[in-house]
């Protein structure tokens, strides 16, 4: 806020009467009131735009910790999903070697139950015992490998899970993250602005304290002149008298 200032000439001042020069006295101290009251207004507003700066600086620190936080997060999860996706290439090509050795023994078995070679082979056990174990050892073989097999597609299938939960949290990472940079835009935007309100305070604060120090020199002036004027007024009495 700006105020204009009506200097009083010293020379038009004189020629004023001692009520004249006293009324415009009061009016100038009413001027410096008001300035007084803005300036102490000014003031307050400043200290809550300094507060809402230090606010804002510290949503602002606040925000970059955490995402320098979820970019650390976001780099240790997609470190476990490369994890996961050698864990999965591992695992398919131990079921492409069981897939080989799975189909290989299907084929052996079923050659082997039309093989007459293969027959005598376990009817020439010495005895019924024998020739039972023999046929458990057999099918021990096909189920252990069956059992393996099916353990290895149930490993794959948790870690394509597991892959599929570390991509879901990555995404969700990301879009905090992108939340986060869209707060810290909109703060330090606000960060500026509130910069240049406390610098339009500054200088308002600056400009009242210029015009209550103009008042106060013109009050000075005034007072002298009616000094003066009392200084006359006693010095012609006197020689009336």
């Amino acid at each position: 806020m700006m105020f204009v200032l009506f200097g009083t000439s010293p020379v038009l001042a004189q020629k004023k009467s001692k009520e004249a020069l006293e009324k415009e006295k009061l009016e100038i101290q009413s001027k410096i009131v008001e300035a007084e009251k803005i300036l102490s207004e000014t003031q307050s507003q400043q200290q809550v735009s300094i507060g809402e700066l230090n606010a804002l600086n510290n949503l602002i620190e606040i925000n970059k910790r955490y995402s320098t936080n979820l970019d650390n997060e976001i780099q240790l999860i997609r470190k476990d999903i490369s994890s996961v996706k050698n864990r999965i290439t591992d695992l398919n090509q131990n079921l492409d070697t069981l897939r080989e050795a799975y189909a290989e023994m299907l084929y052996v078995t079923q050659k082997t139950v039309n093989d007459q070679e293969q027959i005598i082979f376990l009817f020439s056990a010495d005895n019924y015992n024998q020739l039972t174990l023999r046929i458990k050892y057999l099918e021990m073989i096909r189920e252990a490998r069956k059992a393996q097999y099916q353990k290895i597609i149930r490993a794959k299938v948790n870690l394509e899970k597991e892959e599929l939960t570390l991509k879901e949290k990555t995404e969700e990472k990301r879009f905090s993250l992108n939340n986060i940079n869209r707060e810290k835009s909109r703060l330090d935007s606000l960060n500026d602005e509130q910069w240049i309100v406390a610098s339009l305070l500054v200088e308002k604060e600056k400009d009242i304290r210029q015009n209550i120090e103009d008042y106060q020199k013109q009050q000075e002036k005034i007072n002298k002149l009616i000094e003066d004027i009392i200084r006359e007024e006693i010095a012609r009495k006197k020689r009336l008298e």
